[in-house]
């Protein structure tokens, strides 16, 4: 594993404890106003409502990355977006549409201000993009049980989401002149696309999951730690084995296993684990086609994942097990194919990080990547 110096970690540490707290308040904020809209409107309504949250904050995500990189404000960004979220806290009572729209757009802006700085600092690693990504399943948990809860925490969860936010202002914008060198990338159309597919199929399969397991908290909780550490864990192991024999094995074997044990706890549980392990490498992959424009190609990663949406939207029975075996398998190929067109110069493993492009101390920082009422799809 490529080492790099620790206050690049320090800053990517920082920001993934930020995403976590940040999904955390956003989806106590859901689940405050879809329980008051259970109550007081229809179930139906509460439903509504997680479904614009989810949509302001993925669907957005590309566009608000462009606007990231033209105006090089990755930090300005995200910590703008963190204090929209620290504001939604205190908002809902009195302004419940506009706290989710805070919400929504504060999530999206945090998403793609935090991943353009990191794919920048990882400079075509996996490993910080998956430390990144992987907290924030926790903070959908944590801040849905919050917000289903009657505790006063409202307050305490906004003055900490504006104490993570603020400092990521100081962490500087791109210095003029700083390029991340294109690498060899045939057909770039055919890479992006597939790579947008297998994100979104990854989404379907869980939103397909299924089962009154899932309404058990401790399951709900094993879960999205499975996924906080196949994340975490998954962009180290691919950076040191090679990404192709990482991760397409690894979504393979999560066919089988989705298939024939995905209605059962245990199943549910490894699937996860299985199927977000390759997340860091379809993330670094898209900063690979878009080396310069990072907050996009995480944007357009995470909105990818609203594609997962669309068949369920349609009618398409996605619980059916055929369906999502030949999708699932579909998307293994894809990733397999998607991979081989973006690969690194050195071969399968990604080229080691670029000292000159680090933050220094007189530099500034490189930046410029079931729905139940009340909580939102696991995020990127």
């Amino acid at each position: 594993m490529t080492t790099t110096p620790r206050n690049v970690w320090a800053i990517v540490l920082f920001l993934a404890a930020g995403h976590m707290i940040v999904d955390g308040a956003c989806n106590f904020v859901v689940a405050r106003v879809a329980e008051g809209t259970v109550s007081q409107v229809s179930y139906a309504a509460a439903v509504a409502v997680v479904g614009r949250y989810n949509l302001l904050a993925f669907a957005t995500q590309a566009l608000l990355g462009l606007l990231l990189d033209w105006s090089k404000a990755s930090a300005i960004g995200a910590a703008v977006g963190g204090a929209m979220a620290a504001a939604a806290c205190v908002a809902y009572p009195a302004h419940p549409d506009a706290a989710i729209m805070a919400a929504g757009i504060g999530n999206s802006l945090f998403h793609v201000g935090a991943g353009g700085i990191c794919i920048m600092l990882a400079r075509g690693n996996a490993a910080m993009l998956g430390v990144l990504v992987g907290p924030g399943d926790l903070g959908v948990v944590a801040g849905t049980f919050m917000g289903r809860s009657t505790l006063p925490v409202a307050l305490p969860w906004a003055m900490v989401t504006w104490a993570a936010s603020i400092p990521v202002l100081f962490m500087g914008r791109r210095p003029a002149g700083t390029t991340w060198p294109r690498p060899p990338l045939h057909w770039a159309a055919v890479a992006i696309a597939l790579l947008c597919f297998s994100i979104a199929a990854r989404s379907l399969m869980g939103g397909a999951l299924t089962g009154p397991f899932l309404y058990v908290p401790v399951v709900w909780i094993a879960i999205a730690v499975a996924a906080t550490v196949a994340k975490c864990a998954g962009g180290f192991v691919a950076d040191r084995l090679g990404w192709l024999a990482f991760a397409v094995p690894v979504a393979a074997v999560a066919v089988p296993v989705a298939y024939l044990f995905g209605a059962y706890p245990g199943g549910a549980v490894a699937g996860t684990l299985l199927v977000q392990a390759a997340m860091p490498v379809t993330l670094a992959a898209m900063a690979r086609v878009f080396p310069n424009h990072p907050a996009f190609a995480f944007g357009l990663a995470a909105s990818s994942l609203t594609l997962g949406t669309l068949p369920s939207a349609l009618g398409v029975p996605v619980q059916s097990p055929q369906f999502m075996l030949a999708i699932q398998s579909a998307c293994v190929a894809a990733l397999a194919i998607a991979l081989m067109l973006v690969r690194p110069s050195s071969g399968w493993k990604p080229e080691p990080p670029t000292a000159s492009l680090l933050p220094t101390p007189n530099s500034q920082l490189a930046t410029t990547l079931p729905a139940l009422p009340g909580t939102s799809r696991s995020s990127c």
